[in-house]
């Protein structure tokens, strides 16, 4: 159980928090030093998704008796995992770019 955790929190949860960066420095080459306690912050929210994800992997490895078998399930839901939602991610990134970029359009003062 700890495994599945970890692997939703480094599979699911991180890429999507990783395409937040990426909105955050859009956000500070576009407002300025405005943007940069956002970029902070999704930093260091990422970082601690990351952290704890880790943490619960080590803690699955230590602690608990897997067998090879299990180990590779984990395995294969996490890459099928990330061949699902590191697109996903990405598309949502853009797609928010895209929206921001309308806005600007139609509001140039924004």
């Amino acid at each position: 159980m700890i495994a599945i955790a970890a692997v939703l929190l480094l599979c699911v949860v991180l890429p999507f928090a990783l395409s937040f960066i990426a909105d955050a420095i859009a956000l500070v080459l576009r407002r300025g030093a405005a943007g940069v306690p956002a970029l902070f912050v999704v930093v260091g929210v990422s970082a601690a998704i990351a952290g704890i994800g880790l943490l619960l992997a080590y803690l699955n490895v230590e602690f608990v008796e897997n067998t090879a078998a299990e180990l590779e399930r984990t395995a294969a839901l996490g890459r099928g995992l990330l061949l699902l939602c590191v697109p996903l991610a990405v598309t949502g990134m853009l797609v928010r770019l895209w929206i921001a970029t309308l806005r600007r359009r139609r509001d140039p003062e924004a």
